[in-house]
């Protein structure tokens, strides 16, 4: 069986109405315009709050809409569901995702179950960094991952993530 795993290419950051901490959303591929949260009991819009490419690492900030700011003839591009995406915590999530407690929700597989590592992009100005995350523990309704273990770090560099 091989390692399922996951180099996310951005993390987009919002704080839904509904929900009591912030929402970071690990994405593949390029940054969406919009999309629709469709966890926490709703159906909640968010648009990109900036233009243009996107920057290695930094996160993605993304406003809510109201029902009628929203286009009724637009579709956002990207759609977070639970069939889709596992809801996850992370260590240190203040350090990777800016928030205390910020609840992840992270692509699933092509099996429709967690990815078993997860890179998460980091700010660097030298080189494109990570934080590397192996998962802990699957139940139905959350995953948790935990710092890669056995991950190699350059003489003379720190760990992009606290281990303690």
């Amino acid at each position: 069986m091989s390692v399922s795993e996951l180099t996310a290419s951005a993390v987009l950051l919002m704080l839904p109405r509904l929900a009591r901490t912030p929402v970071a959303v690990l994405i593949e591929g390029d940054v969406p315009s919009s999309l629709r949260l469709e966890v926490f009991s709703g159906r909640d819009v968010f648009v990109r709050m900036r233009t243009g490419p996107t920057a290695h690492g930094l996160g993605e900030p993304y406003r809510e809409l109201q029902a009628e700011e929203y286009p009724a003839e637009s579709s956002p591009v990207a759609v977070v569901g639970l069939d889709r995406y596992a809801q996850a915590r992370f260590p240190h999530s203040a350090s990777v995702f800016g928030a205390v407690g910020a609840v992840a929700f992270v692509p699933r597989d092509a099996d429709g179950r967690a990815y078993r590592r997860v890179r998460v992009p980091v700010p660097s100005l030298d080189q494109r960094s990570w934080h590397e995350f192996e998962l802990a523990s699957e139940s139905r309704t959350e995953c948790r991952y935990r710092v890669a273990a056995g991950r190699a770090v350059p003489k003379g560099e720190a760990d992009a993530v606290p281990a303690g």
